[in-house]
């Protein structure tokens, strides 16, 4: 629940991708997930926000971003922070 709460308190759509995130996770069993164009549209979350969204969760050190040129952003999340 303190992982939620921290991501509760940042801006703009940064807890709905930080939702999308677990609900990815759990979907692929993986810790380390992409989150698709599709997945993002569906939940109404733009490319830009995002991407803002996920540099706001990293900056709070509840994520790790591994970016690459021309690919998705592979996220893992951080359990503890």
């Amino acid at each position: 629940m303190p992982w939620l709460e921290r991501a509760a308190r940042l801006p703009g759509k940064a807890l709905a991708v930080a939702l999308l995130l677990w609900f990815r996770v759990g979907l692929v069993g993986d810790a380390r997930v992409t989150l698709t164009s599709e997945l993002l549209d569906r939940f109404g979350v733009g490319r830009k926000a995002a991407y803002a969204a996920l540099a706001a969760l990293e900056k709070a050190g509840l994520i790790e971003a591994d970016r690459g040129p021309g690919r998705l952003p592979r996220i893992t999340i951080r359990e503890r922070y």
